[in-house]
């Protein structure tokens, strides 16, 4: 019985030392800012090179409406919603709109990426995920996706799939834009 008593107090002591220890030098999830590719979470961050040979970083743009269309252009509904976000890109750009093409390059050609650009007329930053590591970041299982960042952050709508029509972009835009959402 006397054995019991002391082992049960050694594990007492433990167990709140461990609680001591785990409250002052370890963070639960529940106490950072966790970064999701969900609706209502915070858009994971990425750095990504453009096609003049700069890097954008997502996190920069924060306070700023922003469209993450992920494409390739093998890929026809890709082609056929291209078009639309450039039409509404020229329409919202003076309202600091940012969209932002990533193009999954591990699954693409250069030359055929570059003529695509070219004959669309593309004016919006066209970013290479080389790895396709930012594509698995935002879990992207199906060309096209399409994630709509509000100026804080948040993702506010997820479209898998496409092609998006253009008056259905403008209304996820006009959403954000008034309800800074």
């Amino acid at each position: 019985m006397h054995k019991f008593s002391k082992r049960s107090l050694i594990i007492l002591i433990a167990a709140a030392g461990w609680i001591a220890y785990s409250s002052y030098f370890i963070t639960l999830p529940s106490q950072v800012n966790i970064s999701a590719p969900k609706e209502g979470f915070i858009a994971p961050n990425f750095e990504l090179d453009s096609g003049d040979g700069s890097k954008i970083q997502l996190e920069k743009l924060r306070g700023y409406p922003i469209v993450i269309n992920f494409w390739a252009s093998w890929c026809p509904p890709c082609r056929a919603e291209m078009p639309a976000l450039q039409r509404v890109y020229e329409e919202y750009k003076d309202q600091n709109l940012h969209i932002l093409a990533v193009n999954l390059t591990d699954q693409d050609n250069k030359q055929s990426i570059e003529k695509f650009i070219q004959s669309n007329g593309l004016t919006f930053p066209v970013l290479f995920d080389y790895l396709g590591d930012t594509a698995n970041t935002y879990r992207v299982k199906a060309l096209p996706t399409t994630f709509f960042i509000n100026k804080y952050g948040i993702i506010s709508d997820i479209i898998i799939g496409g092609p998006m029509t253009e008056s259905l972009i403008q209304s996820k835009i006009e959403k954000m834009l008034q309800d800074g959402s």
